[in-house]
């Protein structure tokens, strides 16, 4: 584990003050990389959306003004035909009963 360190503000000191990560825990863990994946990215119009957790997900692609565009449950693999989005920055939504999965997508036709 590296050396990092966290700097606090305390409003009530004016002061900032200096904490070492290690003493705080683990120090960067993405849970997300082994429970879910999304790809290819940039995409060309279809995604794969993969979770290896084996239960109902739901999934939403949301534009950048907050619409979710689409929205479907499935189970550990379905693909995405996005051919209808137009050439921009989308975010994948993927959620069920034991996380909540953010991604940002390019759709670049």
């Amino acid at each position: 584990m590296r050396n990092s360190n966290l700097y606090l503000a305390e409003g009530y000191t004016n002061r900032i003050r200096k904490v070492d990560i290690k003493y705080l825990g683990i120090d960067k863990l993405d849970v997300s990389d082994y429970l879910f994946q999304v790809y290819p990215n940039p995409s060309t119009g279809i995604l794969t959306i993969e979770s290896t957790i084996k239960e109902n997900n739901t999934l939403e692609i949301i534009d950048l003004k907050g619409n979710a565009l689409i929205n479907r449950a499935f189970y550990v693999t379905t693909t995405i035909d996005a051919e209808f989005l137009t050439d921009g920055i989308y975010f994948v939504s993927i959620t069920n009963s034991t996380a909540i999965f953010k991604e940002k997508i390019v759709v670049n036709h």
